[in-house]
Parts: structure tokens; C-alpha cells; sequence
């Protein structure tokens, strides 16, 4: 669970402290013992998450390059996955895995292979978290002189080093921020050549600060260069306050002042004087917010909505503007994405709604497209890696034979490609969302773009009552009742035809459509009194019921929904039993008195 913004409850659940017995569950097999390794000299190899072990292509003691294929694995779709040595060295140790092992299931730690490497793997770096001191090749490391969390300027001393000569030099961060990471395996005398790519720390980018509807920024240019704060965290200001003391590049000192009436409810209290504003903070585009002013419930903190920019399903980066708000006086705020990744969801909001509490985070649900379920009777639609998607060529409810193309697709390389269904029956699910263009990789947890299969008979939970297909062999011909409908015991549900090659006899759950109706159709009929709380919504007039089901039920009769209380200052009026309904005497919205 990452971090929330709202009180979240969970509840832990403690495994069995002893294991089953074998003689207990056919075909266990026990975890296999970890693998031991010692950091950072001895690398483990862990792979991601569901995935099946298939063979070796490394034995014990081999010398492997960055990049070599340990081992071949599949994803539990049949995606091959390819495991790839973290960096140069010799295999020291490997898991007993057999082929058709789960993983997951097998090791604990999840580590099938250690590399035992001469060389310290490059600390991880990023467009946040920058390299921030490469030592010059040939130079020994003495001693540390900071520790990871300590803020730095750029130009502060971070280790000291032996140049060629034997003389002690100062390695200096060139970025301005916090100490992310050092390379605390290394050992005095040891030369930095033995670091994949001589960096000795990483820097990381203070976070920006999060501002809300009622609340506006104090943006500092990124290439300005921060002085000091006039205000601290807690003030109150006036409109045209001077809140911050900034040099430019050319060396003359400026104020930043207040755009807003309000309080400072969070500031950059991290920040030293000398730093680069664009260096030592996230920004967004060519500026940085210092300072977030509370505007209160002022006239001026009246935010509506004004614009949708981006739509469901669009694939968006970190910074690109989703939606507009305004104040009342009409200036214009682009609310941004926090992480990339596609629009799952987003608020509904029309252009003039008045919005309260909706920030960057919150506007609009942004992530990947959830695995589609694959139940007994269906298969997935597996999509090979480095992929575009293109275009449907089938769709929800479309029959469809194995081997037959789904969906277009295209490489990296601009080629043409299919998604291929690998079993006969209905398209039962797909990813409606996706839209030309989007990288499968980037957009979905899996490869799977559709299920293809038979659909799973309907639940029938207590209470309820199932409108199941009889036996024999029955072709979908029209729905009598949508979902939602109120019917009564015996009312008609669908129609159903056998071929008129088949005997046609009746059928105890089914009754005849008249005198001389055509004897091989029938109606199934609802089982109870109440409502259609669901039904098969795929099936189509033809469809073969026996190919396209799995498990009899097609539709479900539930008992009405009752209105039920809400909260202290309501309650219901319940009938007695055995009641039978005759007519309402008051209707919704007046009022009434007791009795």
C-alpha cells in the first residue's frame, strides 16, 4: 500500500506457523531454501511477479555480461519472459527450479540466481534522482564526508578520493538536493573503476509541493537562483506581499511576490541559498512553485470548472494538463498529471460546476488497464511485447474461431501485426479503452487484450431464482424481459428454438407459445415473483446455447430492492408478511405526519 491521503483501515491475516503435509495436498511441493548473498558485491536476480519457470540457459560458475539470458520463463498467459543477468560477473549460485515450477510458489525471497560481480552495479538515476558525483578514472576512495538524506549544494564536498599521485582530492556533488543513494560498498584504496560508471552519489530533486483548488503557487523561474525566504510557513499575506528573494542569471537579486490573499500553508523549507531552482525542484515546465498560498473561503477561492483537455483512455505523461478550473474572476488553472500512464476514470464534472477538493491527484484515475479475468472455458488473447494497438476487428459478443484475427496491431518498426484468438467461441471481453496508437507494454498490467471463450453461468445468490436453458440442444432466439424488469412467476424471459431436425419434445422449464406455434420453440420463464437482476446481455438471436455457455443459467430473478434508511433521520415503512400490494396513498416528496 503506498501512501494515502485519507485514513485507511487493513486488516493482517497470519499464516499457518506449520506447513501441510505432503500426504495432505497431492502434489505439493515445499518451498525451496533461499539463496544467500552478500551486498553489493553479490547480486540476487528476482523476476517479476507470476511467472513459470520453463529452463537454464546458464549453468553454476558460467561468466555472464549484463544483458545475458539466465533463464526462460513464462507469463501464466503463455507470454515467453526472458531473464536477463543485472550485470557483468560469475553465476555463484541458482535455485533447483524445475520446468512448470510457479515461482511465486516455489521461493519465498523470490531469487532464482546470484551474480557474484567484481564491479558495483551504477547506482539507479533518473530525470529526479541525478548522478551527482563521477569520480575521474584511476582515483582511490578514501573516506565519506556526508550520508544518505543530508542536503547538499552543488559544489559541496561528498568523499574524499586518492588521485594517481597519492594525493587527497574532494569529489563535489554537481546537483543541488538530498543525498539519495552513495556507494557505500566501496572500500578504502579501492579504485572507482570497480563502479559500473564511476559515480560515487546520487541527488535527488526536492518534491514539489501539491496545491489544491482553494490554493495558488509562488512560481520561481528555473533558472533563478534562491536567496532566501522573506515569509515563512504559517504568514498571512496581502495580494502583492514579497514572499521570496531570487538572483537572476545575470546576477540581479528580484522579489517574488504574492499572486493571492491568503496564508502560506507549505514551502520549500529544504531550501539552502545558492541553489538552482530548476536543479534542486521538480518543476513544471520552466518553473517551480516555492510557496502554496491558502486563499480560505474568500470570494476569490470560488473555483468552477471550465474544461475537460484530455478524455477516458488517453494516454497521458507526468505534466500534461488534464482538465481547466477558473476563479471568479476568470483566470484560468490547468490541473496536471501527477504520474503517466492511461485515464481510467476521471470526475464527473460539467463546464460551471462549482468544485471543492479537487486537486492534480484526485481530478482523474491514472494508471494501467486492469488484467481482464479468464475463467474455465475461455482463453486470453496474448499480444506479443513491443506492440501498438491499431484497431478492433471483432468486438464484445462477436463469435469468433481460433486462429482468427481479433484485433490489428503494429510494431515499433511501423509492421503490421494480429491479435489472434487461440480458442473458438464468443468475444467475451475486451479492452474497449484502448485507442490507436498506444504501446501495449506502457497501458496494460498484462497482455491480454481479450477473453475469448464461453460465458460462465450467472450466480444465483439466497433468495433468488435462476432461468436456466433446458437440456438438450437450444438456439438463443430473443430476450422478453430487459434487466431491471418487474415479472411475476411465469412470465416469459426469452425465447429458445431447437432445429426442426430434433425431435422438439417440451421441456419441463419451458412452456409452448400457443395453438400452432411452432412446436421446436419455447419461452423459459421467471421462476419467482421480482426483479431481472441480470441476464446474459452477449447472447444473440442463433447463437448456439450449448457452444457459447458454460453452466445453464442466463438470467437471474432477485426480489425488489428495498429503499432502505439513511442515516438517523429516516425510516422505513415495512409491510407485514404475506402482504399483497394494492396501491400507493402518498407519493414521493410529500409530507406526512405520524400515522
Amino acid at each position: 500500500a503506498g501512501p494515502g491521503r485519507n485514513p485507511r483501515f487493513f486488516i493482517f491475516v497470519g499464516r499457518p506457523s506449520l506447513l501441510c503435509a505432503v500426504t495432505v495436498q497431492a502434489g505439493f511441493k515445499p518451498p525451496l531454501p533461499d539463496l544467500h548473498f552478500q551486498p553489493p558485491r553479490e547480486v540476487p536476480v528476482v523476476p517479476d511477479e507470476g511467472q513459470i519457470f520453463v529452463k537454464w540457459t546458464v549453468h553454476k560458475g558460467q561468466d555472464v555480461k549484463k544483458g545475458d539470458v539466465l533463464c526462460r520463463t513464462s507469463k501464466k498467459g503463455g507470454m515467453p519472459v526472458s531473464v536477463l543477468a543485472p550485470c557483468f560477473g560469475r553465476v555463484k549460485s541458482l535455485q533447483r527450479l524445475v520446468p512448470g515450477d510457479e515461482i511465486d510458489m516455489r521461493l519465498s525471497d523470490k531469487t532464482i540466481a546470484v551474480i557474484q560481480s567484481e564491479h558495483l552495479l551504477a547506482l539507479k538515476a533518473n530525470g529526479t534522482v541525478q548522478k551527482a558525483a563521477v569520480a575521474p578514472a584511476g582515483h582511490a576512495f578514501k573516506s565519506w564526508l556526508t550520508q544518505v538524506g543530508k542536503v547538499v549544494v552543488k559544489g559541496d564536498p561528498v568523499a574524499e578520493l586518492w588521485d594517481e599521485a597519492g594525493k587527497t582530492v574532494q569529489m563535489k556533488v554537481t546537483h543541488s538536493g538530498f543525498v539519495a543513494a552513495i556507494q557505500n560498498g566501496l572500500r578504502p584504496h579501492e579504485k572507482v573503476d570497480l563502479i559500473e560508471d564511476h559515480n560515487l552519489a546520487t541527488v535527488s530533486k526536492f518534491p514539489a509541493l501539491e496545491v489544491k483548488i482553494t490554493q495558488v503557487p509562488t512560481n520561481v523561474k528555473a533558472d533563478d537562483i534562491f536567496v532566501k525566504y522573506l515569509k515563512k510557513k504559517g504568514d498571512h499575506l496581502r495580494k502583492g506581499d514579497k514572499i521570496i528573494m531570487v538572483r537572476n542569471k545575470l546576477g540581479v537579486e528580484q522579489y517574488i511576490l504574492s499572486q493571492e490573499a491568503g496564508r502560506i500553508v507549505n514551502w520549500q523549507a529544504n531550501l539552502r541559498e545558492g541553489m538552482i531552482v530548476g536543479d534542486a525542484l521538480k518543476t513544471e515546465g520552466l518553473a517551480a512553485n516555492l510557496a502554496t498560498i491558502d486563499m480560505g473561503t474568500s470570494s476569490q477561492a470560488q473555483l468552477y470548472f471550465n474544461a475537460w483537455l484530455r478524455e477516458v483512455g488517453a494516454l497521458v505523461q507526468p505534466g500534461d494538463a488534464i482538465a481547466e478550473i477558473k476563479d471568479a474572476n476568470g483566470r484560468i488553472t490547468k490541473l496536471r498529471a501527477e504520474r503517466g500512464g492511461v485515464i481510467i476514470d476521471r470526475v464527473d464534472l460539467k463546464q460551471g460546476d462549482l468544485v471543492r477538493g479537487i486537486t492534480n491527484s484526485n481530478v482523474a484515475k491514472i494508471g494501467r488497464f486492469a488484467p481482464l479475468s479468464v475463467k474455465k472455458g475461455q482463453a486470453a488473447t496474448v499480444v506479443p511485447s513491443g506492440m501498438r494497438f491499431r484497431s478492433w476487428l471483432k468486438h464484445s459478443g462477436d463469435l469468433i474461431t481460433k486462429g482468427d484475427s481479433l484485433a490489428t496491431l503494429d510494431d515499433m518498426q511501423g509492421r503490421s501485426g494480429f491479435a489472434v484468438a487461440a480458442t473458438s467461441g464468443l468475444v467475451v471481453k475486451q479492452h474497449e479503452a484502448l485507442k490507436p496508437g498506444m504501446p501495449i507494454d506502457r497501458v496494460m498490467e498484462d497482455h491480454n487484450v481479450a477473453t475469448v471463450g464461453k460465458l460462465h453461468s450467472l450466480k444465483v445468490e439466497t433468495g433468488e431464482g435462476g432461468v436456466d436453458v433446458p437440456d438438450g440442444h437450444w438456439f438463443f432466439k430473443e430476450w422478453r424481459a430487459k434487466t431491471g424488469d418487474t415479472v411475476k412467476a411465469g412470465d416469459p424471459i426469452c425465447e429458445v428454438k431447437q432445429a426442426s431436425w430434433n425431435s422438439c419434445s417440451r421441456q419441463a422449464s419451458t412452456m409452448t407459445l400457443g395453438a400452432g406455434a411452432d412446436p421446436c420453440e419455447a419461452v423459459l420463464q421467471a421462476p419467482k415473483d421480482g426483479v431481472v437482476r441480470e441476464r446474459q446481455e452477449l447472447l444473440r438471436a442463433g447463437y448456439d446455447l450449448g457452444s457459447v455457455l458454460y453452466g445453464p443459467t442466463i438470467a437471474v430473478v432477485s426480489k425488489l430492492p428495498g429503499p432502505g434508511p439513511v442515516g438517523f433521520r429516516e425510516v422505513t415503512i415495512d409491510a407485514p408478511e404475506q402482504a399483497v400490494f394494492k396501491g400507493w396513498l402518498a407519493q414521493t416528496g410529500d409530507h406526512v405526519m405520524v400515522g
